[in-house]
């Protein structure tokens, strides 16, 4: 990635083309301690990304970086800081990360995790993915198996919810002001859209914290996210059932592990109720599935682990409770299907006031 360092210490540059040249990813194409004439080299060099100290002498490094931006909408800036804080309005740039001095190599690491759009096609070890069943989490799943599961750190509910609402939509561009009105509807727009501004750094923040390298990319009138490599469980899920389901049956099983719950059901945001439906349907779909091709292969416990699954995540649904009652029957466990008649029974009265459709009696007996 070509680079440009601007800093008024020459000593601190070289220090800083070291320490890079040390990670590998970028390839320094000029080192500038003036920020008047390091724009020209900028304009004269197209650069990917520009390491600036925040602090320059001659040209404030902000408006510097605004220049240059509305010049080439790419371009990636890191922000050298002496302050835990930084001006909010820095994150307002498209792709922009930033570091506290002292400079040390696993920040530059960090940093360009975040700002190198070749830096996951270096790192296929670890899929990284942002969970959105049941509630919202970050994953790395482990070619090895392992799978290690962080909650985030919010600061607000608002962060929380409009990352939701983000990544929910990772694919498109999401307008500034519908999410004034559904965040702050009765709040003057000036005042509504600092709100904004601030937790949209907060997000940055707990995504930087994390140590995951998603962007959120600033137009004039919306945000979008580059997902640099990370992807959600929701569409990972997906894509493992179109490769798998029909193909291997097994692989299809390990990957319905990433449904502990309903899309979002935890956070319970109304936006979410369509999205939560659909990819109901979907894992329902397919664990019915899986269940009845395990059944056929006389797999019986292996489908009465997986029907005991679906009972878990979804309780109120009636079939599950059929399906596990003829599962049972299939093995002379009557024991057990007169259990689940009654689970079946308690939940019907409770939730509708109805009974099941036949007596218990028509459930005891071998299929």
């Amino acid at each position: 990635m070509r680079t440009i360092i601007i800093n008024n210490d020459l000593a601190a540059i070289n220090h800083l083309e070291l320490t890079l040249n040390g990670v590998g990813l970028t390839n320094v194409v000029s080192k500038e301690t003036s920020g008047i004439e390091a724009k020209e080299s900028i304009l004269k060099l197209r650069p990917k990304l520009i390491i600036l100290d925040s602090d320059l002498k001659e040209i404030d490094s902000l408006t510097l970086a605004k220049e240059v931006e509305s010049e080439f909408q790419d371009m990636r800036f890191l922000f050298l800081t002496s302050r835990e804080q930084i001006n909010v309005e820095a994150f307002e740039l498209n792709q922009v990360d930033f570091i506290v001095k002292p400079v040390e190599e696993s920040k530059v690491i960090q940093s360009l995790k975040k700002l190198s759009p070749d830096f996951s096609k270096l790192n296929k070890e670890t899929t990284q993915l942002i969970s959105c069943f049941k509630h919202l989490k970050y994953i790395e799943l482990h070619r090895n198996g392992r799978i290690k599961q962080s909650n985030l750190n919010w600061r607000t509910r608002y962060a929380k919810e409009i990352f939701a609402y983000l990544i929910t939509n990772n694919k498109l561009n999401v307008k500034k002001d519908m999410l004034i009105k559904m965040f702050w509807p009765e709040m003057p727009t000036k005042e509504a859209y600092r709100n904004l501004y601030t937790h949209i750094h907060l997000i940055r923040q707990v995504l930087q914290e994390a140590d995951i390298p998603i962007l959120i990319n600033n137009h004039n009138d919306s945000y979008s996210l580059y997902m640099n490599g990370v992807e959600t469980d929701y569409e990972f899920l997906q894509d493992q059932i179109k490769r798998y389901k029909y193909t291997d049956l097994s692989k299809l099983e390990r990957a319905m592990n990433l449904y502990r719950g309903h899309f979002l059901q935890d956070e319970n945001y109304e936006w979410a109720a369509y999205k939560r439906e659909k990819y109901r349907l979907i894992w329902l779909e397919t664990m019915e599935y899986i269940i009845e091709k395990q059944k056929e292969k006389k797999m019986i416990n292996r489908a009465i682990i997986n029907a005991l699954y679906v009972q878990n995540i979804d309780p109120y649904l009636e079939h599950t409770y059929y399906i596990l009652m003829d599962l049972y029957a299939e093995i002379r466990d009557l024991n057990s299907v007169k259990i689940h008649y009654e689970k079946l029974a308690h939940m019907l009265k409770e939730t509708y006031n109805i009974k099941p459709e036949n007596e218990l009696s028509y459930y005891l007996r071998k299929k």
